[in-house]
């Protein structure tokens, strides 16, 4: 059977001995060492979770305001090109205003300057037709009248 000698209560003793030891040196220090790990990942995890969160709220705000500038920028991008527009009407409009000008001023000349040439055209076909009378007629021919207007009418009409 089982007998219980001195060898059994020393055996068993150490062995409580051991496993105190055991504990307190090992045991108790890795589990503490795995507390401190525990709650370091804990801290860690809420503080990246609120990091995320403040960054997510950052970027929404960030999204907000390159959307508002952009939209401030189209507005000022219309607002330059409707400005450009009316100025480059303006200077259009004065262009043309300029060329109408410059075409009256050019239409008046051409006129003045055709009823002068006319006004030549006449004198010299008057004297053309004396002339030519005189050659077929002969000089004691009296010379014949023209009108000076009806001429001036025939050389515009064909001018």
């Amino acid at each position: 059977m089982f007998e219980l000698n001195g060898t059994y209560i020393i055996f068993i003793a150490s062995f409580l001995v051991f496993m105190f030891l055991l504990n307190e040196i090992m045991l108790k220090p890795v589990g503490k060492a795995i507390a401190e790990r525990k709650s370091l990942v804990a801290e860690d995890l809420e503080v990246s979770k609120s990091t995320r969160l403040k960054a997510e709220s950052e970027l929404v705000a960030y999204q907000d305001r390159l959307q508002s500038t952009r939209h401030e920028a189209a507005g000022i991008r219309n607002e330059a090109a409707a400005k450009a527009q009316k100025v480059r009407e303006g200077k259009l409009k004065e262009v043309q205003d300029e060329g109408r000008k410059k075409l009256e001023k050019a239409k008046s000349e051409l006129a003045a300057e055709k009823k002068a040439l006319v006004e030549g055209l006449v004198d010299q076909q008057v004297e053309l037709v004396g002339s030519i009378s005189k050659k077929l007629l002969g000089d004691s021919a009296p010379a014949p009248s023209l009108d000076r207007e009806k001429v001036r009418k025939v050389l515009e009409e064909v001018s």
